[in-house]
């Protein structure tokens, strides 16, 4: 985990966007010039690739920033941001399997009760948007308490906040910021604190 969060930005950006897309546009060549027809289920399966190895690279800066924050006598709920990461993880890893296995069956007829399963399906959807979102803000307002060293107000990390919206370009922001923190011969805590007006 602590080599995770160490990475290069150029590095992290390979390894979870241009390593999956790449493999996926390969393989989906090859399937094309092959003939295969199983494209429908190759496409969840990259996209699930590239959504947890984000959320691993989430998790690992998390928790490694919530152990830094810890040491500076702050302390933030550790329990509930993997709680809020965990979610969209189980739940994305759910949709994909009923996908493939709806496909195998295929069944295209709606029932009532498929409806209902489609509306609580839209639901966790939305509670997944607010768990990521909750993570997002977990992560930025670790790393500006850190360097801080005191509990930052949402003004002072909101840029960080929507740069985890921006991702495959807010890594490339992101990742030297953490990387500075966790290599504790180049920083020291506080170094970067705003004059207090």
């Amino acid at each position: 985990m602590q080599r995770f969060v160490q990475l290069r930005h150029y590095a992290i950006f390979l390894l979870i966007f241009i390593a999956p897309v790449g493999a996926f546009f390969l393989i989906v060549a090859l399937i094309v010039n092959l003939n295969i027809p199983i494209l429908d289920t190759i496409g969840p399966f990259f996209l699930s690739i590239v959504m947890l190895g984000w959320l691993a690279w989430m998790y690992s800066t998390g928790v490694l920033l919530h152990r830094k924050l810890l040491e500076t006598g702050l302390h933030m709920k550790l329990s509930l941001f993997k709680g809020f990461l965990l979610t969209p993880c189980i739940y994305f890893l759910g949709l994909l399997m009923y996908a493939v296995f709806d496909k195998q069956s295929g069944s295209n007829q709606r029932t009532p009760p498929e409806e209902l399963f489609l509306f609580a399906v839209g639901l966790g959807c939305f509670f997944c948007i607010y768990c990521i979102l909750y993570s997002f803000y977990f992560i930025a307002k670790c790393l500006k308490s850190i360097q801080y060293k005191r509990i930052a107000s949402f003004k002072e990390y909101a840029g960080l906040f929507f740069l985890f919206w921006v991702l495959p370009v807010g890594i490339w922001i992101l990742q030297p910021k953490i990387n500075k923190i966790f290599s504790e011969d180049e920083y020291e805590l506080g170094s970067d604190i705003p004059a207090q007006q």
